[in-house]
């Protein structure tokens, strides 16, 4: 088996509503990493891609379809497939880089292409920095205020 996780999210049932999924990994025919998720109450309801974010963009696009359809209006997000699989944090970090040890895989400075082997740690260190950096531009009060307007409208707490 690979990395399971659990964590809340918008409803593909129905616009407005939250529910539980499960995220997983496994490997493919080819060897290569599928990253799945899948609503908790029905597995077999599957979201799958290459990337840690593809089947979170799945979900999103149905999700906003829904928001558009059912409430009249779409609330923008940002999917980071790295951070709701949890990959951001530091022990998930160490435990998967052991994981992969054990799987066989060469440490970093033993590789052929150190570059090349990098590619995960830099995603996931580049989608945090972009997050980081986000953070710190949108200090203002103004855009602080729009935001908490456009969550209520989202939240469906501004009628």
């Amino acid at each position: 088996g690979g990395l399971v996780c659990e964590r809340e999210y918008k409803s593909i049932r129905k616009a407005g509503e939250k529910m539980q999924y499960v995220s997983s990994t496994y490997l493919g025919n080819d060897g290569r990493m599928i990253f799945c998720v899948a609503p908790k109450d029905n597995p077999k309801e599957r979201f799958e891609g290459s990337t840690a974010t593809a089947p979170w963009i799945k979900i999103g696009e149905i999700t906003k379809e829904r928001e558009e359809i059912e409430l009249g209006y779409i609330c923008r997000t940002a999917y980071s497939g790295p951070e709701y699989y949890g990959l951001t944090d530091h022990t998930i970090k160490s435990i998967v880089a052991g994981m992969a040890v054990r799987a066989g895989m060469q440490p970093h400075a033993q590789r052929k292409n150190p570059k090349k082997s990098r590619k995960l740690g830099k995603a996931i260190e580049k989608s945090t920095e972009k997050k980081s950096k986000k953070k710190e531009k949108s200090s203002g009060k103004k855009k602080a205020k729009k935001q908490k307007r456009a969550k209520r409208k989202c939240d469906g707490s501004d009628d």
